[in-house]
């Protein structure tokens, strides 16, 4: 299954951003103001992180990590703690 998987392509930066943003227009015209999301990794939260900062995100989202090595590593041994803001809860 990996090999199938690792053959495809990454999105990139810009293309995650449209999505979300995307996402975020749908949610508002459904009425939704929080959307709770699991499975992120490391560079899905720096991006949801990054939008919220700038404003372009606006819908709060409680996000929930993908267990892989890489979160672990970062999440719970550099940091120790949840990141907490305003719109954001991981």
């Amino acid at each position: 299954m990996n090999l199938i998987l690792d053959s495809i392509p990454k999105e990139s930066e810009q293309q995650n951003k449209r999505a979300l943003l995307l996402a975020q227009k749908k949610c508002f015209e459904l009425g939704l103001t929080t959307v709770d999301d699991a499975g992120l990794n490391k560079e899905d939260v720096f991006l949801i992180k990054k939008l919220h900062q700038t404003n372009e995100l606006k819908i709060r989202i409680y996000a929930m990590l993908s267990d892989n090595q890489e979160n672990l590593n970062y999440f719970l041994d550099s940091i120790g703690k949840p990141i907490t803001t305003e719109k954001t809860k991981i």
